[in-house]
């Protein structure tokens, strides 16, 4: 760290507690700010690829009301087998 950001972090600590927590609010923010366009690019490129697979063939899709009730019987049989019963 450069000598500036040493002595304005060590100025800072006469901030009180809530004005400390803003700043550091505040500086979290920005940090996310870049986190989430990365995010986001993942996302963008997840989804075409998803959608890439689907159009192929190379995946298909399954109806939510199929996998709701395969997730039902998966349930059931896991609580019925459990020791508790």
């Amino acid at each position: 760290m450069s000598i500036f950001i040493e002595q304005l972090a060590q100025d800072l600590m006469i901030l009180g507690q809530a004005e400390r927590a803003f700043l550091a609010h505040r500086l979290l923010d920005s940090l996310e700010d870049d986190a989430d366009e990365t995010v986001q690019l993942a996302w963008q490129q997840e989804i075409s690829q998803r959608r890439q697979d689907l159009q192929s063939g190379l995946v298909n899709c399954t109806p939510v009301d199929e996998v709701i009730t395969q997730l039902r019987g998966i349930l059931r049989h896991a609580r019925s087998h459990s020791p508790q019963g």
